[in-house]
């Protein structure tokens, strides 16, 4: 893919004891992305590893042995929209974020131009299929304000919320968690499960429900 010089690109991943994955998500988006950083550590609900909220299995380390940065935390994010808020940071340099999970990879490079404040992109996998599919809002301009509401693909920025402009055909995110151990999955499940209800009421005051 011809590369936009003016055009700068930081892929961030989250992670939180992720060795088995970590290389595979950070290799997959070397030579989109002009830097990657690796957002680490637990947030509230999910129960801590090795009683601890960061990253006990050397998923730091080889995240910084392939040129990631890594943002440690001081304390348990409060959730995961915290731990996705982090980053989305308007003063940073980069025109474009392509958002991540330790367990996924960018499959295919998203072509350019593209005009819009975000886009999606097919999302391949899920804890219990291979198979399955969804789409998620994952490539996102670097606009003044922008944060998350949920973690659920509900974004805003000062001019309100962001938009999808469509869904990218030239790429997909894998997703691998059907790798992971059933335990792991579950506790999963269950957190995800939690949020979701917790996120409903404000969904319907926004009528995205």
């Amino acid at each position: 893919m011809p590369k936009e010089d003016h055009l700068k690109r930081l892929a961030v991943i989250s992670a939180y004891n992720e060795i088995d994955f970590i290389t595979g998500a950070i290799k997959s988006v070397r030579g989109w992305a002009d830097r990657i950083i690796v957002v680490d550590g637990a947030w509230s609900g999910f129960p801590l590893i090795n009683n601890d909220f960061k990253s006990t299995d050397g998923t730091i380390e080889e995240a910084r042995r392939w040129g990631a940065e890594v943002i440690i935390p001081k304390r348990v994010w409060l959730d995961q929209v915290e731990k996705r808020n982090v980053y989305l940071i308007a003063e940073a340099p980069e025109d474009w974020y392509l958002i991540l999970d330790a367990d996924e990879r960018l499959v295919g490079w998203p072509e350019y131009p593209i005009w819009g404040r975000a886009y999606n992109i097919i999302i391949m996998g899920s804890r219990m299929n291979p198979r399955s599919y969804n789409i998620g809002l994952r490539l996102v301009r670097n606009t003044i304000g922008l944060h998350y509401e949920m973690v659920h693909n509900y974004l805003v920025d000062n001019n309100g919320v962001v938009e999808s402009g469509g869904t990218i055909k030239d790429c997909i995110i894998q997703h691998l968690a059907y790798l992971r151990s059933k335990e792991r999955n579950r506790l999963k499940d269950i957190y995800a499960e939690r949020q979701w209800d917790e996120e409903m009421p404000r969904r319907r005051e926004l009528a995205i429900a």
